[in-house]
């Protein structure tokens, strides 16, 4: 015989013995409770987690009186989790658990009894199922995680600690200090990560950097796990790089290409390349201590960058412009002061004193002579170009178209003069001195 049939038979039964009851005025003799109903409450299993990432999942059902009847497939299993999910009941009397299995993918899984599942003695079928917590999260999905940057971290930047902020999709435990792997960057030393924060969000602060480098931070798989046991992806990242950067800029400064040395312009300029971008670099961080051209030289700084012009002012007299880059004028992006300056030629003659000059006899030269040409010795006091013939003012009482045909010899110019209109005899003349071409 069925359980359908089996309860109708119970029912059946039961009515047939009141009704021989109230004709024979037994009343009084049947009990009350024979005609309620069993209430039946369903909740998660003492011990049951949640959320869970593993089946079965476990509700307790209890019934305010044994039944019968009750089995598997009785419980209503309803929620968001997909799949064919199905309630496995065991037990008897008034206790029963229903291990339910068949969940596909994230959700929650919720258990209720309907009324008349099952049925006590005297067939009354149970009421519907009340609960306090019927609702279990089956959660099979691994908490995704990005790391990156703080939203204040400077970069590039020379200060340690370095700040990352790691974000979990949902809330984890198990990540601790130690949990992030710096194997992609090109700071050395033994980098360590301290990290701080709770529930999704954690901040990352790194030390251990001994040089210039990259800091490049990631979490690997499987370094924190969330309420159901799920672990950690490896983690995705929008910017997780940022420059640690120790090294001082270097600076080079040097006579400015097409610079005139030795000049008598006013404007003196130079040329400073620095190794690395900078800011700050400006006019008057010139040091001209080294050089010897009086005045209170003045350095006007353009450009930007890497390049800059230094033009030079306000010298009032002869003397070198020697000019030098100080430590610490200018700085990088991440902070370093730049290196004292080094150069290859930062010197330049400031020249203002013109060259003075002596005219007389040339060594050796016969007075008076019937000789020509007849020599002079020219002598500036430095060495000087552009002067030659025709130069040179001929005075005198001796008749004739007089020419004066200068040869260099440094620093001196000797000068023959020409023998045009002068008598044939005078008018041969021997080779230059010796050493005087």
């Amino acid at each position: 015989m069925d359980k359908t049939m089996r309860s109708y038979t119970t029912y059946f039964g039961l009515m047939a013995l009141l009704l021989l009851a109230a004709v024979a005025g037994w009343g009084s003799m049947v009990p009350a409770e024979l005609s309620v109903p069993p209430t039946v409450t369903i909740n998660q299993a003492a011990g049951q987690a949640d959320p869970i990432n593993n089946m079965p999942i476990h509700f307790t059902v209890v019934f305010s009186k044994k039944v019968t009847g009750f089995t598997t497939g009785d419980v209503t299993l309803t929620g968001t989790a997909p799949g064919i999910l199905l309630g496995t009941v065991t037990g008897s009397g008034t206790t029963y658990d229903v291990a339910v299995t068949g969940m596909t993918g994230t959700g929650t899984v919720i258990a209720t009894v309907l009324s008349g599942v099952a049925r006590d003695a005297v067939g009354n079928g149970n009421k519907s199922s009340t609960s306090t917590d019927n609702t279990v999260l089956y959660d099979i999905t691994p908490p995704t995680v990005t790391i990156n940057q703080s939203v204040a971290q400077a970069d590039p930047t020379n200060a340690a600690p370095i700040h990352f902020t790691v974000v979990f999709s949902k809330k984890v435990t198990g990540f601790a200090s130690g949990d992030i792997n710096f194997s992609a960057g090109t700071a050395p030393g033994s980098l360590l990560s301290t990290v701080t924060g709770s529930g999704t969000t954690y901040d990352v602060a790194v030390t251990g950097m001994t040089g210039t480098g990259t800091v490049i931070a990631n979490v690997p798989y499987g370094m924190a796990h969330d309420a159901a046991g799920n672990v950690n992806w490896a983690s995705t990242f929008t910017d997780n790089t940022v420059m640690y950067d120790v090294t001082p800029p270097t600076v080079t400064i040097n006579q400015a290409a097409g610079q005139a040395d030795p000049t008598n312009s006013a404007l003196i300029h130079f040329t400073v390349v620095f190794s690395k971008p900078v800011t700050g670099f400006a006019s008057g961080d010139i040091n001209f201590s080294a050089g010897t051209a009086p005045g209170a030289l003045l350095s006007t700084i353009t450009g930007s960058g890497t390049t800059y012009d230094v033009a030079v002012t306000g010298m009032t007299g002869t003397g070198r412009v020697i000019a030098n880059v100080p430590y610490g004028v200018a700085y990088d992006a991440a902070g370093n002061a730049n290196w004292a300056s080094t150069f290859t030629d930062n010197t330049v003659t400031y020249d203002i004193t013109p060259p003075t000059v002596t005219i007389n006899q040339a060594a050796g030269q016969a007075d008076p002579t019937s000789a020509a040409p007849i020599l002079f010795t020219v002598v500036f006091s430095k060495p000087v170009i552009g002067f030659g013939t025709g130069d040179v003012t001929l005075t005198g009482t001796a008749p004739g178209v007089l020419i004066a045909a200068a040869a260099s010899v440094q620093p001196v110019s000797w000068l023959p003069v020409s023998t045009d209109d002068l008598p044939p005899a005078y008018a041969e003349s021997s080779p230059a001195p010796a050493g005087q071409s």
